[in-house]
């Protein structure tokens, strides 16, 4: 399938192409430019689709494109993010505020395409949410239902309505009864994640103010549903605004208490793995970055932004605790339980990660590439057979520090500085590495002697 997008936004661009290669496994030309289209348009009679949104400033944009295709006679369904209304047939229009289900639904309709082949583009009538994701919510953003399996087939309890006060007892009680999830209705599902980045901002305003345990469980709810929300639903305006509070409560923490109290907070934490890990390395990273002598003030805030960017998104797609785990070769090529699909995805996950970054607006520059490299790859595929200098100086800090996160977590009930230092000196041979680990070591350990 061939495609043409054309928007007057680079990030958009990108979310498109990205979306309708990876669902629709579509050959993909993408311009910012409407001459620039217009030519591809006239060249290319194998375009099965295009996808415009008029620019702010030049609202033709659909226009043009429309009278081109009516000039050559041609039948391309063309989709149009945002309003538009003009005597032609054979376009059709969806909301400003992009959803991409509701873009794969026209796309399918407008196509013909057999829905069969297509099924995992389509959303039941009913979104699941992970109870777990629900902790902290205080209001209620819309309905939330209970799903009941019933002999002639599933149907749907409301169980809670809009603006309900919500409580971790209410909580605690499905959680003790076995319930795993509750649901909304899909055309409400924007509005339930508007309300949790409401409620999450709302959080993050008094955030000052709260206990070091409570500021900790707050960043680990918000932490842990968007990331549901990313694995779920993938890219939409909805998803990127929690994620933005998720790392936002992630640079609130970091500050917000001795380094060596808010460890110790997070080591006995009974909150998920996959967040006490980033928590940390974000944290040892805001109080290491200094002593590195990469600069200072605002170009050292940036590196700030990128690591607290980098220890959210990394393993985004690693669920499974023993996966993230696995940070060298050694180690993933002895993991005998892996099936052949665990394989596939801990191998792969560095480079999908990366790719999917690069359609995110607004992202600290260079992020993806730290992501990409973050196991010593430089394509993001695999683990190397030994680790090298020549990838980003910011991916060997930060595979330096989450190898000495993970140690922590490892040895949490006994630490053993000692032990730890002996592995990663052992580990990381190549000086760039070893500055790092000494800078660690100064801190942490200063009577080691290697």
């Amino acid at each position: 399938m061939n495609v043409i997008i054309l928007t007057a936004k680079e990030a958009l661009n990108k979310i498109l192409s990205e979306h309708f290669r990876e669902q629709f496994k579509a050959h993909v030309y993408s311009f910012l430019d409407v001459q620039m289209a217009l030519d591809e348009i006239i060249q290319n009679d194998q375009v099965k689709v295009i996808i415009v949104k008029n620019n702010e400033e030049d609202q033709s944009f659909a226009t043009k494109v429309l009278n081109q295709l009516y000039d050559l006679g041609r039948e391309t369904p063309v989709i149009i993010i945002g309003e538009y209304d003009q005597s032609f047939t054979n376009y059709e229009t969806i909301g400003e505020r992009l959803i991409l289900e509701e873009l794969n639904r026209v796309v399918i309709k407008k196509l013909k395409l057999k829905r069969e082949d297509y099924a995992h583009l389509k959303l039941p009538g009913y979104i699941p949410i992970p109870v777990a994701d629900l902790l902290g919510l205080r209001i209620v953003p819309c309905d939330l239902y209970i799903k009941l399996n019933k002999k002639e087939g599933e149907d749907y309890l409301k169980r809670f309505k809009q603006n309900d006060d919500f409580s971790e007892d209410d909580i605690k009680t499905y959680r003790e009864a076995g319930v795993t999830h509750l649901f909304v209705r899909k055309d409400e599902r924007d509005i339930f994640y508007q309300g949790f980045t409401k409620d999450s901002l709302i959080k993050l305003r008094e955030f000052p103010a709260a206990g070091i345990d409570e500021k900790v469980k707050i960043s680990s709810s918000i932490f842990q549903t968007s990331s549901h929300f990313v694995r779920e639903l993938g890219l939409s305006e909805a998803t990127i605004q929690v994620v933005e509070t998720s790392i936002k409560s992630l640079q609130q923490l970091v500050t917000a208490d001795k380094l060596g109290n808010l460890l110790k907070k997070l080591l006995q934490s009974e909150e998920s793995y996959s967040y006490r890990r980033s928590a940390m390395i974000s944290a040892i990273s805001y109080h290491v970055l200094p002593e590195m002598d990469w600069g200072n003030g605002d170009q050292l805030q940036q590196i700030f932004q990128k690591i607290h960017t980098v220890s959210f998104y990394h393993d985004l797609n690693l669920e499974n605790e023993d996966h993230l785990k696995i940070l060298f070769k050694d180690q993933f090529v002895s993991n005998s339980k892996l099936t052949s699909k665990e394989r596939d995805i801990v191998l792969n996950h560095a480079q999908k990660m990366a790719t999917l970054m690069q359609g995110i607006p607004k992202l600290p520059q260079g992020v993806d590439i730290i992501v990409k490299q973050h196991h010593g790859q430089s394509n993001g595929i695999g683990f190397p057979d030994k680790l090298s200098s020549s990838i980003s100086p910011l991916a060997i800090f930060f595979i330096v520090i989450e190898h000495f996160v993970t140690l922590l977590l490892e040895y949490k009930e006994k630490i053993n500085f000692e032990v730890i230092f002996d592995e990663l000196y052992n580990t990381h041979t190549l000086p760039s590495y070893r500055k790092i680990i000494d800078v660690l070591r100064l801190k942490f350990s200063p009577t080691y002697r290697n």
